[in-house]
């Protein structure tokens, strides 16, 4: 290996890790602050990753780490209804511990610090169910008379 592949290596190595620190420091505040009273719903944690309750439905994401070109590894969480197969929402992680709504750092949210992090998470994920479409009423098909 050349020097420069080694030293790639060791960038991504301390990125991944600086990412696996930011992602445990945003689920501990997380859950420190896991609803807020002006959104009807809160965040639920498990060992897989955060779900949130949306007028019947379950919007679930699961961590995963992703590279970005500018700042290197990012978690980046997505909002999948898995019971009707659509993405409601998703948010990263940077470096430097925002959440964003963008993988490359745009469309700041709050910091992973924040004491409204479930506002800005938990209202983000239930507008994006209500403007998906699932709650659209089916169309009226022609059905033969018995």
């Amino acid at each position: 290996m050349q020097h420069v592949e080694l030293r790639k290596l060791e960038n991504a190595h301390y990125s991944y890790v600086d990412a696996v620190k930011i992602n445990e420091a945003f689920l501990e505040s997380a859950k420190k602050n896991p609803e807020h009273i002006d959104v009807p719903s809160k965040l639920e944690f498990s060992d897989h990753g955060i779900a949130i309750q949306c007028f019947g439905y379950t919007a679930e994401a699961i961590p995963r780490f992703v590279l970005s070109d500018k700042h290197g590894f990012m978690v980046e969480y997505v909002f999948n209804i898995k019971e009707v197969g659509i993405e409601v929402w998703r948010f990263y992680l940077t470096y430097d511990g925002e959440i964003v709504g963008a993988s490359d750092g745009s469309g700041p949210v709050c910091d992973i610090g924040s004491n409204h992090i479930a506002r800005q998470i938990c209202g983000r994920v239930l507008l994006g169910a209500l403007n998906s479409g699932i709650y659209t009423p089916s169309l009226k098909t022609d059905t033969p008379s018995i």
